[in-house]
């Protein structure tokens, strides 16, 4: 089963907003805050076309946090290596530390086997595609 048709069947059961919080000129990209079943992740998204707004609906935000978990769920050395950071960057990790906390509240927002079902889904629509 796709991704996006795995959410359509399950976003009833998802308490979720998206709530623009703006425009970061600096890196030319759209901010949102989303809260789903209580927790709340910051989503960004970059313009394929100046002078477009996005819209993101749930499956594009699903895709990207599903992208951190899969990113936290992996030791610092492998996502390093596998993602080309410099395994001595404080930067790499902290962007491995906020994966891993995506993962966290995706655990919590929607449980082990709701999130096992959503990352089996992305991982048939990749390799599908």
């Amino acid at each position: 089963m796709s991704l996006k048709s795995l959410l359509s069947r399950l976003e009833s059961t998802f308490h979720y907003t998206i709530t623009s919080t703006g425009y970061d000129a600096a890196k030319e990209r759209f901010t949102y805050k989303v809260t789903l079943n209580g927790q709340t992740f910051d989503y960004f998204h970059w313009l394929a076309q100046p002078g477009a707004t996005p819209s993101p609906d749930l499956s594009d935000i699903i895709e990207c946090l599903l992208s951190d978990c899969n990113a936290g769920a992996q030791s610092f050395e492998d996502f390093t290596s596998e993602l080309g950071y410099d395994p001595d960057s404080h930067s790499a990790r902290q962007t491995h530390q906020a994966c891993r906390e995506t993962l966290c509240k995706m655990v919590a927002a929607l449980g082990f086997e709701t999130l096992a079902k959503l990352e089996q889904a992305a991982q048939d629509s990749d390799d599908s595609a």
